[in-house]
């Protein structure tokens, strides 16, 4: 199998015209909450703590509250946190320990217990290494897709391809990450991922990538806006999968993160235009 990502360009899009489909209002005392976190995650709070600030059990608010953001209280916290952690020590010259301060953890040794299971390497080797060029961020005032350009995938023995269509509003180019992840909320390395440039809304962008089932995020930059969706996919051993996902501007109760992709040699994306 050819080991490239291929973008199919097509001379109309009907994703640019489709309408955002409708979601679900989020309860006001959820969305206060999640307000609350992103405010408030320096200060060491819980789950417990936030459900009793709008008077509601705590079995309940967890929950009501995973229900109307996709995971519970005490993960949301952990993301807020872990990204926070990410963007001080890519950003600033804290001391871990400053930074484990900032970010509400308790102590040096259980955030870099903590760091290091989740991330797979310690702070210190986060801040090293060359982890700023590879980022894929989204979350409120972090935004990143990384830079290099070309499909980064590990090898393996039973691989199949994905072809996903990204549309997003307008008739313009945009920058495309398109990343596979084996959790829901990513914090480590993309099991296969691709950047394209000049990307236009409804391109087919297809790439090879292992076997399994998998989490898809997709990330633009599009005429200055950043637009991100979410989904889970299958992949079978030679076989062909598909996905069209709409992107929208990330919102305030969408699940935080920062990831990387990996930095085995990439190939060369190839375009091809279509009449």
């Amino acid at each position: 199998m050819n080991r490239e990502a291929v973008v199919v360009r097509t001379s109309t899009s009907a994703l640019a015209r489709w309408p955002e489909p409708p979601r679900p209002p989020v309860p006001d005392a959820v969305l206060a909450v999640v307000r609350a976190i992103h405010e408030r995650y320096g200060e060491g709070i819980t789950a417990a703590q936030l459900a009793a600030e709008v008077y509601v059990s705590q079995f309940h608010f967890s929950r009501v509250f995973t229900m109307a953001v996709g995971v519970s209280p005490g993960r949301f916290i952990r993301a807020v946190r872990l990204v926070a952690a990410k963007r001080l020590l890519l950003s600033s010259t804290l001391s871990i320990a400053d930074i484990v301060c900032e970010v509400g953890y308790s102590s040096v040794g259980s955030f870099t217990s903590r760091f290091t299971a989740t991330v797979g390497m310690t702070p210190t080797s986060y801040r090293a290494l060359d982890v700023a060029d590879r980022l894929v961020a989204v979350a409120p005032g972090f935004y990143r897709i990384p830079d290099g350009v070309g499909v980064l995938s590990p090898a393996a023995e039973d691989l199949g391809r994905l072809t996903l269509r990204a549309g997003f509003p307008g008739a313009g180019d945009a920058d495309v990450f398109v990343g596979l992840f084996d959790e829901p909320v990513p914090h480590g390395e993309a099991v296969a991922s691709t950047v394209v440039r000049g990307a236009r809304s409804g391109d087919p962008i297809s790439l090879e990538v292992p076997a399994g089932n998998w989490w898809v995020t997709v990330a633009a930059r599009a005429r200055g806006a950043f637009l991100a969706s979410r989904s889970t996919v299958e992949v079978r051993p030679d076989a062909h999968s598909f996905l069209t996902l709409l992107l929208r501007e990330p919102e305030v109760t969408d699940v935080p993160f920062a990831a990387t992709v990996r930095t085995r040699p990439a190939s060369v994306v190839s375009l091809r235009r279509t009449a």
